[in-house]
């Protein structure tokens, strides 16, 4: 039985063109930088209402009526920002589709 060796080089193709690897590029860091942006706005909209409803309950000396105000509040915006950036990126795929 005889051995052969391996080939010493691969064949590769390209099978992809710069340009729709340039276009997956933008459309990866317009994510990327949308997704921080949503972060932010959901921390603060979340965090301002609870915070606030939690330090009022301590300065009133109430029961949790603040606090669980805030989070309904603060679940109320953050559907509200989930929903905006929604809305925003449809509209964003709509358009890259008809170029």
């Amino acid at each position: 039985m005889n051995k052969t060796a391996a080939p010493k080089t691969t064949s590769t193709t390209k099978t992809s063109d710069p340009q729709s690897v340039n276009s997956v590029l933008i459309a990866r860091s317009n994510f990327i930088g949308a997704t921080v942006s949503m972060s932010w706005q959901l921390a603060i909209v979340f965090l301002i209402p609870v915070i606030g409803g939690y330090e009022l309950d301590k300065v009133t000396k109430t029961s949790p009526i603040f606090f669980l105000g805030g989070f309904v509040l603060a679940m109320t915006l953050s559907v509200l920002v989930v929903r905006r950036f929604y809305i925003e990126f449809n509209k964003i795929n709509a358009r890259g589709d008809k170029k």
